[in-house]
């Protein structure tokens, strides 16, 4: 849409953005211009964590950032809400937040850099650790020659979500 505002990464960065979600509209406000996106009839998404790796972190506003083996980018895509969650495979999750998705990167793990590697967990200093935590969570051998997806995102400020405000505050 021609008419549509573009929103710059510094409207983000600078809170002149705001979402919220309700009754199923997402509206996006910036200073005067407002957009809404219906999201019923659309798919909805999580990033599902370990709790026992990831909560913690989470909650705190501490990880940014997830990295997820093979290509997710036709799954996930920037501009995506989706809701950040906790829990165990075929177990009861726990929703955290709604985040909408920054950035959808892909490719190899011997490819990852420093901040990368750091975006999974603060105390990894190579691939070969993403490489050993990919190969427990996935139960198979990671190799440098694996495809991998580093999805970013952010949390989204939901009305009438009382008892957030302070993991929003640790974000921005």
């Amino acid at each position: 849409n021609r008419d549509a505002p573009y929103l710059t990464q510094q409207d983000f960065a600078h809170n002149r953005v705001r979402y919220t979600v309700r009754f199923g509209i997402l509206t996006v406000c910036c200073g005067r211009f407002i957009m809404l996106h219906r999201l019923i009839g659309t798919r909805m998404f999580a990033l599902n964590f370990y709790p026992e790796l990831y909560a913690d972190a989470l909650m705190r506003g501490r990880k940014g950032a997830t990295i997820r083996l093979g290509d997710k980018s036709d799954k996930y895509r920037s501009g995506q809400i989706v809701w950040i969650t906790v829990g165990r495979r075929y177990q009861v999750r726990q929703k955290l937040f709604t985040a909408i998705i920054d950035d959808v990167t892909v490719k190899k793990v011997g490819e990852l850099t420093q901040r990368e590697v750091e975006k999974e967990n603060l105390e990894f200093r190579s691939p070969e650790d993403v490489m050993t935590l990919l190969s427990r969570i996935y139960d198979r051998m990671v190799t440098p020659l694996d495809t991998v997806t580093i999805i970013s995102f952010s949390p989204v400020r939901e009305n009438g979500k009382d008892g957030l405000e302070e993991i929003y505050e640790r974000w921005v």
